[in-house]
């Protein structure tokens, strides 16, 4: 998993908490881009993704608009 860039994880019902234990996992840390399009995650979530230390490559994040 350490060498991932782009994980899709559309229609999966992923909500705040699933969000939360992606940001503190280790594993991810050249992930780039995240494709959330269809799941359950709050505006403010996806910001905190955007800002996680433990993901220091990432920039892109798909969302249901």
């Amino acid at each position: 998993m350490r060498s991932v860039e782009k994980l899709s994880l559309p229609h999966n019902e992923l909500d705040d908490e699933a969000i939360t234990i992606l940001m503190e996992s280790e594993v991810l840390p050249n992930l780039i881009t995240l494709d959330l399009y269809r799941n359950r995650v709050s505006q403010r979530a996806a910001q905190a993704l955007k800002n996680a230390p433990k993901l220091p490559q990432f920039k892109f994040l798909q969302m249901e608009g």
